[in-house]
């Protein structure tokens, strides 16, 4: 697997390090530290900063923060800040906001971004199911080595192969 934009762009990897390892003694400081390497361009620490806020890690839980610093990541082209910010986008019910932040990073060959987008269209989440997109996207995210992508395309297919047999009747 190729390394991600993030990593190779970032500024300080030992700073960035050792405010994540701050973050689960004193988490508070971490969170602060995070905020000052953000503050000089690290996408790393924009997307910890926004994990935390969405997961209520050493903060409380709070998607609108989450959704800041994961856009901020964005901003930057980072692949996973597209996809965090999808997540957040998604779990906020802005399933078309979520598709155009998934797509980014799918576009990149993303296997979570393809799995999100094979899951929104095989459930119809905020879309009209569609078989066929699901399809597209779950093979690739499968391709990409995502594991349950592949046991959701079999699904997909299995249902495909049901309405076609229901609309032969």
């Amino acid at each position: 697997m190729r390394t991600l934009l993030e990593f190779e762009v970032e500024p300080d990897l030992e700073a960035f390090k050792a405010a994540k390892a701050l973050m689960k003694d004193r988490e508070l400081s971490g969170i602060d530290e995070l905020t000052r390497l953000a503050e000089r361009g690290s996408i790393l620490s924009m997307l910890e900063i926004g994990r935390a806020y969405y997961s209520g890690t050493g903060v409380l839980k709070d998607y609108a923060h989450s959704e800041e610093w994961f856009r901020r990541a964005a901003n930057a082209r980072s692949v996973l800040g597209h996809y965090y910010l999808g997540l957040v986008q998604k779990k906020t019910a802005r399933v078309v906001d979520a598709i155009a932040s998934f797509n980014f990073s799918a576009s990149r060959g993303y296997g979570p971004a393809l799995y999100e987008l094979g899951k929104i269209y095989f459930y119809g989440e905020g879309v009209t199911i569609d078989s066929r997109l699901a399809s597209q996207y779950l093979d690739k995210a499968s391709q990409a080595g995502m594991v349950h992508a592949t046991a959701l395309l079999a699904h997909n297919e299995i249902r495909t192969a049901q309405n076609l047999a229901i609309k032969a009747r």
